[in-house]
Order: structure tokens, then sequence, then C-alpha cells
């Protein structure tokens, strides 16, 4: 995890740097939040569209999976045949997730160790310390509707994904207040 530390570094530079010219943290780590999220996009697309190609697929798939119900070598042959013909990469929707793991793995010593988000306010009468809970609780559940309108359009017709999208979102919201530090 050496490599990541010279991430956190450059990081909390730029949000250093930021602060210099807009006087609020809180609107820094916004601005921050947005040009990280402006950087990944290329790679959060071309999760999505390979994450939209599978879903197509998977009535192809179930077909196969009947065809050759009882040879499994038989199966997995046909269907990298098949994402062969239609172009697609069974690794492409998680490829790009992994590639930006480093870059939250690094946000994070950076947001939780920040000595100089301490007493740092945000909203007066809201947020008056960036390193405490949100008293309201209005960014956790601006989180969890968030994740549950990212997650929804990428959702197929499996039930385990449809648990999953109102199951995430809700662990997300009781889990912030709890891991948030004191």
């Amino acid at each position: 995890m050496e490599f990541i530390r010279p991430i956190s570094i450059a990081f909390l530079w730029i949000v250093t740097k930021m602060r210099a010219v807009i006087p609020n943290w809180g609107i820094v780590l916004i601005l921050f939040s947005l040009l990280i999220k402006i950087a990944l996009a290329p790679l959060s697309h071309k999760s999505f569209v390979s994450m939209q190609k599978m879903s197509s697929l998977q009535p192809q798939i179930n077909e196969l999976r009947e065809k050759h119900k009882n040879n499994p070598q038989k199966i997995q042959q046909a269907t990298m045949e098949l994402y062969k013909k239609e172009g697609v990469n069974p690794f492409g929707g998680c490829l790009p997730v992994l590639l930006q793991m480093p870059v939250f793995f690094a946000l994070y010593p950076v947001i939780d160790t920040a000595f100089e988000l301490r007493q740092a306010m945000f909203i007066p009468h809201w947020i008056e310390d960036l390193s405490r809970p949100d008293p309201f609780y209005i960014l956790p559940i601006a989180m969890g509707a968030s994740m549950y309108f990212q997650s929804k359009p990428t959702m197929g017709k499996d039930p385990n994904q449809k648990m999953m999208l109102y199951v995430m979102p809700v662990m997300m919201v009781i889990l912030s207040p709890i891991s948030a530090p004191d």
C-alpha cells in the first residue's frame, strides 16, 4: 500500500491549494470530489457500457446454459464464443472499477486524518465541524438516495441484483454516521 501514499500527498496538496482560493473547506471538498468524478468519468463510462453489453447478452447466455446444462465445459466454451462474436470483454465492467480503487484508497487518509478539517465550518447551524457526523443525517440520506439512483439504470432483472439495489443504500445510510469519528 506504499504506492498509495504519493497519491494521498498529491491529493492533500491539491486540496490545500484549492483552499487558498476558496475560503470554505466544505465547498473545497465538494469541488475536489467533482474534479475526481470528472477525471474518472471515462473509466466509469467504459465500465457502464460494458455492463450494459453484458446485461443485453444475458438471455443468450441463459439459452446456452439450458442447451448445454449437462456439460459445463461446453457452456463455458459457447459463452466465450458468444462474447468474442459480440465483442464483449467479460472483465470490461470490473477492470475500470479496479483501476479506480487506488484513487479511493488514497482519498480516505486525506479526508480522515486532515487536521485542517477539524472545527472547519461548512454551513452555519448545520455542519459546523467537518470532522463530525451530520447532526441531522441529511448527508447520509442524500448519499443513500444518490447510490440508489446511480445503481438503478445498471440493474438487470436478476432478483439478487434488485435486492442489492435496495439493501446497499440503506446499509450505507445506517453505517455512515456510525463510522464517523467522534
